[in-house]
């Protein structure tokens, strides 16, 4: 495991000696950084879980109060795609401000300078193989330093003026002031951050429950309606029937009581206030309309996709992709519509209920134009 700056320099390697990358390499390497810089200098540490690390030194004492003060960690860039939205809005660098496009993958592009001694080491003794990296590692770093000019002369062309032109661009053809984005940023950031944001696992566990015996109640409150027709139209089968109304009628409230008792153990009052005296049916739909709009924008984002690499190829922007893969594409569009169009229907089908339910409450529907694949 290597410590590199944002140059791509190595400035620590540390030598695995123990199965998988556990979390005292890093923070190893962390302590050596902390005792060369000066005390009031700050570090920003870019790790492939560094939301786990950061995790980790907030809840045990791994790492001295003053190093910590002075830390903040990310999220490599290659890795933070692939984690919860939650996690990128506070551990992707692309999303936290102060660290520009620095995507944390220095040990990665060192690592494929350290290739070329594969095979050497192989036949190496445990001693000359951490000569050769070692040796290896000071030449690089010495040729890295003695490029920094070039680096940062590319750097600037590409990540500064390139993309202020981009970003002004982008900014005159939306007509969108910029604080008006920040400031929706800004709430945006809060509201997905907040705790309510996040139901904790338990109320999660406890309102499936919720769910499953509110079904049940429904289809013992359709077992007795039928009898109760039964009766109407067979008068000699009353006797029986009445006896078997009689325990659906028993089962009947004892679900509902259950449901009841631990619907009341939720405290959704307490843990969500903006719930307060909603009835179980509006929870139920509120829950499945959120779940369905997390299927359909991602079923959607993947149509978009799709469509834009067909588009991009035809337009020329990229490279022609042949008859086979746009048809296999074509297949894979046709493929999620229907999915979609049926993920629609049911959310807007939740969202009337909703509104029918409270009229106050304004619930936003999605449409399905012809037009789109």
């Amino acid at each position: 495991m290597a410590l590199v700056c944002r140059h791509d320099i190595p400035i620590f390697v540390a030598s695995i000696n123990t199965p998988g990358e556990q979390q005292k390499f890093p923070i190893a390497l962390l302590e050596a950084l902390f005792s060369m810089v000066p005390r009031e200098a700050t570090i920003v540490g870019l790790y492939d879980v560094g939301c786990v690390l950061d995790r980790s030194l907030s809840m045990f004492d791994l790492l001295h109060a003053e190093y910590t003060s002075r830390l903040a960690l990310a999220t490599s860039v290659m890795h933070a795609y692939g984690h919860q939205w939650s996690c990128q809005l506070q551990y992707n660098p692309r999303l936290h401000a102060g660290l520009g496009l620095t995507d944390g993958e220095g040990t990665e592009r060192l690592w494929s300078r350290l290739r070329e001694l594969i095979g050497i080491e192989r036949r190496s003794s445990a001693a000359r193989r951490l000569w050769l990296l070692d040796r290896q590692l000071d030449s690089i770093a010495a040729d890295l330093r003695s490029s920094l000019g070039t680096w940062q002369r590319h750097r600037l062309h590409t990540n500064v003026h390139k993309k202020e032109i981009e970003v002004s661009q982008i900014f005159s053809a939306d007509k969108i002031p910029s604080n008006i984005l920040q400031e929706q940023w800004r709430l945006q950031h809060k509201a997905q951050t907040s705790a309510r944001a996040h139901a904790p696992a338990r109320l999660k566990r406890q309102l499936s429950k919720v769910l499953q015996l509110q079904g049940e109640i429904e289809v013992v409150e359709a077992s007795i309606a039928s009898t109760k027709t039964a009766i109407r139209i067979l008068p000699s089968s009353s006797h029986l029937a009445l006896t078997i109304i009689s325990t659906l009628e028993k089962t009947h409230n004892t679900l509902k009581a259950q449901a009841e008792e631990l619907y009341l153990s939720l405290n959704l009052p307490e843990e969500f206030r903006d719930l307060k005296g909603v009835s179980l049916e509006f929870l139920q739909n509120l829950i499945l309309a959120r779940d369905l709009k997390i299927i359909i924008r991602r079923s959607a984002v993947g149509t978009f996709f799709e469509w834009d690499r067909l588009d991009e190829a035809v337009g020329g922007r990229d490279a022609a992709i042949g008859t086979k893969l746009h048809q296999i594409t074509r297949n894979s569009i046709s493929k999620r519509k229907p999915a979609l169009l049926n993920n629609i229907n049911k959310y807007n089908m939740y969202s009337r209920h909703s509104h029918k339910a409270y009229p106050s409450v304004r619930v936003k529907k999605y449409a399905f134009w012809e037009g789109m694949p």
